[in-house]
């Protein structure tokens, strides 16, 4: 009674990742050479919330080929809106005093944010699901 449960929840977690999230809920693909740092969230019962996650990237030269590298004044203000409430520690915040490349998505009026910070070479998304 007990391992069928404990099977099905490994399994679960297994194919259902935070990036298979990510790439499911906005048909995008994430790079396959990276690694998770940090995971915020603030989620209620519905599933909306704010959600900051950020990985560490291995191999870029592929994926980022599309995103834009201009300094935005918006997407910081709204990056950083999104995760003043989310306890995230310095280090895991993204530094947009150094050079950024950002791409926007929206879908009705929820919003995704991915922005890769070149020196740190992390990769953060902002996501908020209204």
């Amino acid at each position: 009674i007990v391992i069928v449960p404990l099977m099905l929840y490994s399994i679960g977690c297994f194919l259902f990742t935070t990036e298979k999230m990510y790439e499911i809920n906005w048909n995008i693909t994430l790079p396959d050479d990276m690694d998770l740092l940090d995971d915020k969230k603030t989620e209620s019962f519905r599933g909306d919330g704010i959600r900051h996650t950020v990985y560490s990237v291995h191999d870029t030269e592929k994926y980022f080929f599309d995103f834009k590298t201009a300094n935005n004044d918006e997407i910081e203000k709204i990056c950083s809106n999104m995760i003043a409430g989310l306890q995230v520690e310095e280090i895991y915040a993204p530094d947009f005093t150094t050079e950024y490349m950002w791409k926007k998505y929206t879908r009705d009026n929820n919003i995704l944010i991915v922005v890769y910070i070149l020196d740190k070479e992390q990769l953060h998304m902002f996501q908020q699901l209204i």
